[in-house]
């Protein structure tokens, strides 16, 4: 089963669609000059938007078909043949956005560019890609999806958007181990650097997130596969290398 996403503009149009509420309440110079029926759609405003304070929040993960963090002649060698794919996953462990609890909500991004995604700022190359994108949504509503979906291009360049499916997807991350997955399509597997060395050698770590996050560490997976979309997304794998990103979703 596929959801098409018609019109995803920003979070400020789902916004307005869902909670446009407060465009009943009329412009007054002092005085109370609300009617009943505003005054009771102002009623129902709190638990709509219950949460909606708080920012989203849990893990992302990012997986690369190039080394994020390592030698200068190692990363160099990729430039060129690897650095077009990436894979991006969130889960929401709690907070809200556009006024909608987004808790237990997962979504994955398959990426592919024309050349490498970040070549021109890391390589000074001058080349910007051109981004294509697949979207798998695991949320319980159409109304989660269509925030959470608001919120992840809000902080993420996903390109041209293809496609949104519905699947189950996973996204987690504990004791140093991570797994990203939607159903057949894509497997990730692995750990964090236990050393931290990324942390501790920040000279050798050339890329970045291709989303906003908090904290962000290398891991190295032992699994990376993506299977490919038919006429659209070519199949791609790259393990044994430090080219996973974990980090906590950022802060709105």
């Amino acid at each position: 089963m596929k959801w098409t996403l018609l019109a995803l503009t920003g979070a400020g149009a789902l916004g307005a669609g869902y909670l446009g509420l407060g465009a009943m309440r009329p412009s007054c110079d002092g005085g109370s000059c609300e009617t009943p029926e505003v005054r009771a759609a102002h009623r129902l405003v709190p638990a709509l938007v219950a949460g909606s304070s708080k920012a989203p929040e849990g893990v992302y993960l990012e997986a690369r078909d190039a080394t994020v963090w390592g030698g200068a002649c190692h990363i160099s060698s990729e430039a060129v043949s690897g650095g077009r794919r990436a894979a991006l996953g969130w889960s929401f462990t709690g907070g809200s956005h556009d006024g909608v609890d987004l808790a237990g909500t997962q979504v994955v991004a398959v990426l592919e560019g024309s050349c490498n995604l970040q070549g021109g700022e890391v390589f000074a190359t001058g080349e910007k890609a051109e981004v294509s994108s697949q979207i798998w949504v695991d949320a319980p509503s159409e109304l989660v999806r269509n925030a959470a979906l608001a919120f992840v291009t809000q902080i993420a360049d996903l390109g041209s958007i293809l496609d949104v499916h519905l699947a189950e997807v996973t996204v987690d991350y504990e004791n140093d181990q991570f797994v990203m997955g939607v159903e057949d399509s894509l497997s990730v597997k692995g750990e964090a650097l236990p050393d931290r060395s990324c942390c501790t050698m920040p000279e050798s770590r050339w890329y970045e997130p291709l989303a906003e996050v908090d904290e962000s560490v290398v891991g190295n997976p032992r699994e990376c596969r993506f299977e490919g979309v038919a006429g659209s997304l070519g199949r791609w794998s790259f393990e044994g290398e430090n080219s996973v990103f974990v980090a906590s979703i950022a802060s709105e």
